[in-house]
């Protein structure tokens, strides 16, 4: 019963993600915002969200390249109407000669409505203590770093990579999501062979057991 039900959750996960690749394949096509409880379920699905800029809070990702030329990914946050903030990673940019002017163009002011692709941030390696985890720089995007910067607020647990254009000029161009529906029907199709297995082995047990008690 066990693998028969680790199966049935597997497919119903990949009728989950079959659901977000046409959701994200239909131009257009955005859900609002999940709430916290179901956020992390919905990796790769075209959201909008509304919310104000916080400029003056926006971080840099390094190391980040675009048709050969060295640069940064620009993320600023925008505040939600319950006060989380979301982290919205803008675009490329070119890293300047002078690292010490890190680009931030410009952001309309007011609220503003967003649409884009939730992605969820890494929860893998580390950081160095005293080095990008406390700075506006950051290696890479996780969400230790988000709730850190965020302080007092709640930082939401996804990272929109932006599609609206804000007119701040910088490069969104973003790999399409590797849902992977056909991934869970594999990972189903093993659990339901892992449960045949086992109801003919208890059967070939079983009636090897009752023909030693019938001789």
């Amino acid at each position: 019963m066990l693998f028969l039900g680790l199966g049935r959750w597997q497919l119903q996960r990949a009728d989950f993600k079959a659901q977000l690749t046409a959701s994200h394949a239909a131009a257009g096509a955005a859900q609002a915002l999940p709430g916290f409880a179901d956020a992390k379920h919905f990796d790769g699905a075209r959201v909008s969200a509304r919310g104000r800029w916080l400029v003056e809070r926006s971080v840099w990702v390094d190391n980040r390249t675009h048709a050969g030329r060295a640069g940064v990914h620009v993320v600023t946050p925008l505040a939600l109407a319950d006060g989380t903030w979301l982290f919205v990673n803008r675009g490329w940019a070119p890293m300047p000669a002078d690292r010490a002017q890190l680009p931030l163009p410009p952001l309309p002011v007011g609220e503003q409505t967003l649409l884009g692709v939730a992605v969820l941030p890494s929860t893998q390696g580390f950081t160095l203590a005293g080095g990008d985890a406390r700075e506006a720089l950051w290696s890479r995007i996780d969400a230790t770093q988000m709730q850190r910067r965020a302080g007092t607020a709640k930082a939401y647990p996804l990272v929109l990579q932006l599609e609206t254009d804000v007119g701040d000029g910088l490069v969104r161009e973003w790999a399409p999501p590797a849902f992977g529906p056909e991934k869970h029907r594999g990972y189903a199709m093993q659990w339901f062979s892992l449960a045949a297995l086992a109801a003919g082995l208890t059967l070939w047990f079983g009636t090897r057991s009752l023909r030693r008690d019938e001789a």
